[in-house]
C-alpha cells in the first residue's frame, strides 16, 4: 500500500507541474519554493542584533570623524574583538543597522568601512543581515532632547536610560520628501540619494555570499511616521533592491502595525519581532509560519524581564527551524541592560536581571549558561548536517509497545518493550499513555503513545558498542502536560554501565501542552577505555509528570556537510539523477533517517517528509539550472482519463505535523 501511494504521489507531481507552468507567472519577490530552496541551503541561522559597544547610534558606528577630538567613530580593532566574541558564541550571522546619513555625506568612506566590516565578519564565518531604514527613535523620551538622525559628534548616553540617544536612520528627511528619493546624493534636498543608497550597497554585494540578507526596514512607523509615506518607502526600497537582482533575500520587518501588510507583500522571507514570554512567542512564531508559508526570521527577541529568555524559547526556535537574532551582543552605550522606559539614574550598578545583551564590556558573559546553549546548537547543527551520519538502532523509541491502556493502575506491572526499569521507588511510577487534548495541545512527536514518568528511571542497552572518533547526538522529545509543572528530568548515554560526559547539552522547557527536543552531544576520542563496550540510554524523572517520546541516537564519524538543495547525489549539479532520487522517495517513510539522510532523500524543507512542497522546491531549482522545458522532458504524463483520479489521490495524502 505504501509503495502504491508513493507511485500515486509521484504521478500527481508530474500532473501538477504541467498545470502550474501556465498559471504561476514570475513574481517580483521570490516564490515560496525559491525562498525555501535558498533557506534550505543555509545552516541553522542564529545571532544577535549588533551595535558596537561605544556607539549609541548607527551614525556613531559608521562615521569617520577624525576632526572631532574624542568622538567615537568607526573602529575596526574594536569591531574585530566583538566579532571574535560572536564567533566564539556560535553565531553565524549578525543583524546590523547601516546609516543613510553617513553614506550620503561620505559615500566612498562609508563603502570602504562597510567592506572592512563584511571582510572581517566573513573571516569568522559570520554573514551579516543589513538594515537600510530604521524608524525607531528613542530621543522622543522627555528626558532627552528630541533629534532626527544627524552627523558629527553624537550625544552621550543618559546614565541608566535604555537606548537614550538612538535616532535610527532615514528619519523625517526621507519620509517627508519622497519626491527627492531619486535625486543624486550630491543634491542638498532632504531625502536625496535614497534610491542610490539602497542600490549602491545592494549592488556592491548582489552576488556576494558573504552577505546573508537585506533586512531592509526595521520596525516601520515606530517613530510616528506617516503610514502612507512608510508604505511608499517599503515598496520603493523593494523595487530599488530588486532592480539590482541580488542573490540574497529581501525582507521588511513585521511587528504588529498597519505597515505589516506592505512589509509581508514585499518580503522574500518573513522577518518579525516579538518580546514576550515563551507561550506568546511560540504561538506567534507558529502563526506567522502557518500564515506566510515562508522561512521565518525572528529578527528581534529576548527581553528577560518580559519572560523572553533563551532557555525557555531557543530550543523551540531550533526545533521549528526559525532563524533568530536576540537583541544585543556586548553591552555598551545603548545601555540595553536596562528595560524600556527606564528613567535617568545616578546608581548605574548592573541590574540583577538584564533586559537585553549577552556580554559585559570586558567580554565576560552575563549568563554563561546562555552562551553554552548557543554553542550547543551550533555544534549540533554542524554534526547533524553531516552526510556521514547514521541512526543507532533504539528499540521502541516512541513507546508504542506495549499499550498499557492509558493511565495505568498503581498496581499494574509496567512493561515497555526494549526498556527496563532501573530505578523504581515504588507506588505509582509511570507507564505509557495515549495523550489527548486535556494532556497536550499538539500531536505526539512519534506514533500515538508516549511514556510518562513519576520518579522513575528506565534504560535500554543497545546492540551497538561505543566507537572511537565518533560524535553521538542523543535527542529526546520532552512533553509538558497541561496544568502541570514540568519536573526535573534527565537523559544520558552510557557505555559499559559508565555514564559518558556530554560535550554540550540543551535541556528544553516546553510550554504547557507542547513537546520540544532536548539534546546532548558526546565526542569519543581514540584510546577511550570505554570503546567497544555496549551502549545504553537512560531516561529519568524526579517528579510528576515527565513525558518522554521519540528517543534518537545519531552517530557521526566525520563532519562532511550536505551539499546544496536539490543536489541529492552531491555531484555539484542538479540533474536527472537527482530527480530519480527525489521521485523514488516521494511519500516514502523517512522516519528512520538522520536529518541529513532525509534531506538527501528529498525532504528539502526540513519538515520530515518528501511531499508536494518539496517537489515545488526541486522544480524551482531544476528550472533555474536548466529551464522549464528540460524539466518537463523528465516527466511522464499519465493518460488524461487518469488525471482527475491522481489529483484526488494526491490531495488525500495525509501530511505530517509541520516542524522543521
Amino acid at each position: 500500500m505504501r509503495q502504491a501511494m508513493r507511485l500515486v504521489g509521484q504521478l500527481a507531481l508530474g500532473v501538477l507541474f504541467f498545470a502550474s507552468v501556465t498559471t504561476c507567472p514570475a513574481r517580483d519577490r521570490w516564490t515560496e519554493a525559491e525562498a525555501w530552496s535558498w533557506y534550505s541551503d543555509q545552516p541553522r541561522l542564529f545571532g544577535a542584533n549588533y551595535v558596537m559597544t561605544y556607539a549609541a547610534t548607527p551614525t556613531e558606528m559608521w562615521q569617520a570623524d577624525a576632526g572631532t577630538p574624542g568622538a567615537n567613530t568607526f573602529d575596526m580593532a574594536a569591531i574585530e574583538n566583538e566579532l571574535d566574541i560572536a564567533q566564539q558564541t556560535g553565531f553565524n550571522t549578525l543583524r546590523v543597522t547601516l546609516s543613510y546619513e553617513v553614506w550620503r555625506d561620505d559615500r566612498a568612506g562609508f563603502m570602504d568601512r562597510l567592506d572592512q566590516f563584511v571582510t572581517a565578519a566573513d573571516a569568522r564565518g559570520i554573514r551579516p543581515s543589513f538594515i537600510f531604514w530604521d524608524d525607531v527613535n528613542f530621543t522622543t523620551n522627555p528626558d532627552v532632547p528630541t533629534r532626527q538622525p544627524y552627523l558629527g559628534e553624537q550625544a552621550d548616553p543618559v546614565p541608566g536610560m535604555h537606548n537614550s540617544q538612538w535616532t535610527g536612520t532615514g528619519g523625517l528627511a526621507v519620509h517627508e520628501n519622497p519626491g527627492n528619493w531619486t535625486l543624486p546624493p550630491t543634491d542638498p534636498s532632504p531625502g536625496s540619494g535614497s534610491r542610490d543608497y539602497v542600490q549602491d550597497i545592494v549592488g556592491a554585494y548582489a552576488t556576494d555570499d558573504r552577505v546573508l540578507m537585506w533586512n531592509a526596514y526595521n520596525e516601520p512607523v515606530n517613530g510616528g511616521q506617516s503610514l502612507d509615506s512608510t508604505n511608499q518607502l517599503i515598496h520603493a526600497t523593494a523595487e530599488w533592491a530588486r532592480e539590482v537582482n541580488p542573490v540574497q533575500p529581501i525582507s521588511f520587518d513585521m511587528w504588529g502595525t498597519a505597515a505589516d501588510t506592505a512589509s509581508l507583500a514585499e518580503s522574500d522571507v518573513v522577518s518579525f519581532h516579538i518580546y514576550a514570554g515563551p507561550e506568546a512567542t511560540i504561538r506567534e512564531v507558529a502563526a506567522v509560519a502557518d500564515r506566510t508559508k515562508r522561512p521565518v526570521f525572528l529578527t528581534e527577541w529576548m527581553a528577560r524581564t518580559y519572560g523572553s529568555t533563551l532557555p525557555d524559547i531557543l530550543p523551540e526556535l531550533m526545533d521549528r527551524g526559525v532563524a533568530a537574532y536576540n537583541w544585543g551582543l556586548v553591552n555598551g552605550d545603548q545601555q540595553t541592560q536596562w528595560p524600556w522606559g527606564s528613567p535617568p539614574q545616578t546608581d548605574t550598578t548592573e541590574p540583577s536581571l538584564w533586559f537585553h545583551d549577552l556580554y559585559r564590556r570586558d567580554g565576560t558573559a552575563y549568563l554563561s549558561s546562555e552562551i553554552e546553549m548557543y554553542q550547543h546548537y551550533r555544534l549540533r547543527d554542524d554534526v547533524l548536517r553531516s552526510v556521514d551520519s547514521r541512526m543507532v538502532e533504539v528499540q521502541n523509541p516512541g513507546f508504542e509497545d506495549n499499550d498499557l491502556g492509558g493511565v495505568p493502575d498503581a498496581h499494574t506491572d509496567r512493561v515497555f518493550d526494549g526498556w527496563t526499569v532501573t530505578r523504581d521507588p515504588g507506588g505509582w511510577v509511570g507507564g505509557t499513555i495515549v495523550p489527548d487534548t486535556w494532556h497536550f495541545n499538539e500531536q505526539v512527536p512519534e506514533g500515538d503513545q508516549a511514556m510518562f514518568a513519576l520518579d522513575i528511571e528506565v534504560g535500554q542497552q543497545l546492540a551497538e558498542t561505543l566507537a572511537a572518533e565518533t560524535f553521538y547526538v542523543l535527542e529526546v522529545a520532552i512533553g509538558h502536560r497541561v496544568d502541570r509543572v514540568l519536573p526535573d528530568y534527565d537523559f544520558s548515554l552510557l557505555a559499559g554501565g559508565v555514564e559518558l560526559t556530554p560535550l554540550t547539552e540543551a535541556f528544553s522547557n516546553p510550554i504547557e501542552g507542547a513537546w520540544t527536543d532536548a539534546s546532548r552531544i558526546y565526542r569519543v576520542e581514540a584510546g577511550d577505555v570505554l570503546v567497544g563496550l555496549p551502549l545504553e540510554i537512560r531516561l529519568s524523572s524526579a517528579g510528576a509528570e515527565t513525558f518522554f517520546d521519540d528517543v534518537r541516537l545519531i552517530a557521526v564519524e566525520s563532519l562532511q556537510p550536505i551539499g546544496v538543495t536539490s543536489d541529492l547525489d552531491m555531484d555539484g549539479e542538479i540533474t536527472r539523477a537527482d530527480w530519480l532520487i527525489f521521485a523514488a522517495h516521494t511519500y516514502a517513510d523517512l522516519s528512520g533517517m538522520t536529518p541529513a539522510g532525509r534531506f538527501l532523500a528529498g525532504d528539502l524543507d526540513g519538515d520530515g517528509d518528501n511531499d508536494y512542497r518539496d517537489f515545488l522546491i526541486f522544480k524551482s531549482d531544476f528550472v533555474a539550472a536548466h529551464g522549464v522545458e528540460a524539466f518537463g522532458l523528465m516527466l511522464r504524463v499519465p493518460e488524461p482519463s487518469s488525471v482527475a483520479l491522481i489529483a484526488f489521490a494526491f490531495l488525500t495524502v495525509r501530511t505530517r505535523h509541520d516542524r522543521r
